[in-house]
């Protein structure tokens, strides 16, 4: 039987293969990165939401986002990034500051202290990943790398294929 494409019938038998395996590998994308989200989350006792609204103000241009870009960054809704935000800002990570063009609206900086902890919780994602890599070799760490950048090449391609 001629193998299918990713995606195209592919359907899981009653024993558990598949005729495809990319839905076993959509599958172990998603649990490695529970497995990786989760156990850094509980390490250093910061949810993965908190995270990446302090990652996407430090990754900003200027130092400073709006709600509706960081939530578009993050794939969430404002609602959500206004309750990350204003926890956050309650605890001095970060602040809420007028825009200049519209006094409606509000840009979210870091503060020296959210730039600290943001540091710091960066610093540690480092530690993690060398003890998570210690015992893969370079060329499984290469060809994980080159796969998942495909992926990531792909999907684009198909959110673009999509908006025509």
């Amino acid at each position: 039987m001629p193998k299918k494409k990713p995606g195209l019938g592919a359907t899981s038998h009653s024993e558990g293969t598949y005729d495809h395996p990319g839905p076993h590998l959509f599958q172990q994308i998603v649990r490695t990165h529970q497995a990786l989200i989760g156990s850094f989350s509980l390490e250093v006792g910061m949810s993965s939401a908190r995270m990446g609204v302090l990652r996407q103000l430090d990754d900003a241009e200027d130092g400073s986002m709006g709600v509706v870009d960081l939530a578009r960054a993050l794939g969430v809704t404002p609602a959500v990034v206004t309750r990350q935000v204003q926890e956050l800002e309650a605890e001095g990570l970060l602040r809420r500051r007028h825009a200049s063009r519209d006094r409606r609206r509000h840009q979210i900086h870091l503060t020296p202290r959210g730039r600290r902890a943001f540091a710091k919780l960066h610093e540690r994602a480092h530690e993690l990943q060398a003890r998570v890599l210690d015992g893969l070799t370079d060329q499984e760490i290469a060809t994980t790398c080159r796969v998942l950048a495909s992926l990531r090449s792909a999907i684009g391609r198909q959110r673009r294929n999509s908006g025509d």
